[in-house]
């Protein structure tokens, strides 16, 4: 594949512990995990969907009609460290970041990852975030290829990438970017328990499948 400024990992996998098959619930009649791929191919960068290699297959067939600019990865079931260095190294090897999400973040904001990719080539930064956003909505972005060198370091397997990226990053390498203020809060729109599975049925219920994160937020 041909330089990129930003591509966008969903990291997922059916099983979830809380809430089951958390990213087939659906919200105002949409998958999770079809509330993810859109919002992510809404920014215009490449989007990969990382999913255990036994998934991959029956993920196309479900996905890959209605989403054709989505592209599928089967790799590392059990670390999503590993399998989005391995979505860097093979697919798009010339990528300068990678955004990580997952699927507990169904109002993932389009506008908030570009702004926070261009911050992040403007600062030279190896790891930007945006703290003060709506849990839900948020995004990381990570120099892809730290990202590559730190899974290459280590053979632990692990759902906690974070942990590892930020290891001895220092503080001046990293961005903590301001979004717009309407989506600033403090509460949690992310899915990770029951509950908020109940919060954001209600609230998508309200107001559709297209709910954005300042809808959510005025509401």
């Amino acid at each position: 594949m041909s330089e990129q400024e930003a591509v966008i990992v969903i990291c997922a996998r059916p099983e979830s512990r809380r809430v089951p098959n958390k990213i087939f619930y659906k919200l105002a009649g949409t998958t999770v995990l079809e509330h993810v791929v859109k919002r992510c191919l809404a920014t215009g960068y490449p989007t990969i969907l990382a999913v255990p290699e036994e998934h991959c297959w029956s993920m196309k067939i479900m996905l890959g009609v209605k989403y054709p600019k989505l592209i599928f990865y089967g790799g590392e079931a059990d670390s999503p460290l590993h399998r989005t260095a391995a979505v860097l190294d093979k697919v798009f090897p010339g990528a300068r970041y990678v955004v990580r999400v997952t699927c507990d973040d169904p109002l993932i904001d389009a506008q908030t990852i570009k702004e926070l990719v261009a911050e992040c080539i403007k600062q030279e930064a190896i790891y930007g975030s945006t703290p003060e956003i709506v849990k839900g909505a948020g995004a990381e972005v990570v120099l892809a290829s730290h990202w590559v060198t730190v899974a290459r370091g280590t053979e632990i397997q692990t759902e906690m990438s974070r942990y590892f990226i930020l290891a001895g990053v220092l503080e001046d390498r990293v961005v903590h970017l301001k979004p717009r203020e309407s989506i600033r809060r403090a509460y949690r729109l992310e899915l990770d328990y029951p509950e908020d599975a109940t919060l954001l049925s209600i609230l998508f219920g309200v107001h559709g499948p297209e709910m954005t994160a300042d809808d959510a937020c005025t509401y």
